[in-house]
């Protein structure tokens, strides 16, 4: 039988920024009623979920990969607010990035590949993040996190997108964890205006 790998596309953060995020995780922590803070190891930006997938579809899911790396330049975008998504079970707090027009290129630009080669992409707008807890709620107390972006002097911190990485989420006992599969650089030339 077949063995099939969730997976999805994502930008990589260096070490830097891991240290922002992790600040960042510290403070929201404190206003924290309850949660599970993401590792810093799994720290990353996804650009495309893709779920189960089998060989085949790994080959399809890397050309299409080579197809967008070969066509985009690499390019900056920001680090943004703390910001949250909603959900019954609890919410999920996050650091968001800065929606640039490259950005949106690049992550329309791979669902288009995608769609070709037959995966269904998600179809919620997308909105480019950096999730730091999981199944979160805020204290009662909380002054809430519009107060904390305000209060908060973290930098905004340049993000240099100069590659894809397609990883697996892995489920172990511990926990989950992503492995890099396949590292594809952005090697388009900059266009000069």
């Amino acid at each position: 039988m077949e063995t099939e790998k969730r997976v999805f596309i994502a930008m990589e953060l260096n070490s830097v920024h891991r240290e922002n995020l992790k600040e960042s995780q510290r403070r929201l922590a404190k206003d924290l009623e309850k949660g599970h803070i993401v590792p810093e190891e799994n720290f990353h930006m996804t650009l495309a979920f893709l779920g189960e997938q089998n060989a085949d579809a790994m080959h399809r899911i890397l050309d299409a990969m080579v197809e967008v790396a070969v066509k985009t330049p690499i390019f900056l975008t920001y680090m943004g607010n703390l910001g949250e998504f909603s959900f019954p079970k609890g919410d999920t707090y996050f650091m968001g990035i800065r929606s640039t027009k490259e950005l949106l290129l690049l992550e329309e630009s791979l669902k288009d590949a995608l769609g070709r080669r037959g995966f269904s992409i998600e179809e919620r707008p997308f909105h480019p993040h950096i999730t730091l807890v999981k199944k979160g709620k805020l204290l009662p107390q909380s002054e809430g996190l519009v107060s904390m972006n305000e209060k908060s002097h973290m930098p905004k911190l340049p993000i240099l997108v100069d590659k894809l990485i397609l990883f697996e989420s892995i489920e172990d006992g511990e926990g989950t964890r992503y492995e890099p599969l396949h590292v594809e650089p952005l090697v388009a030339k900059r266009q000069e205006v």
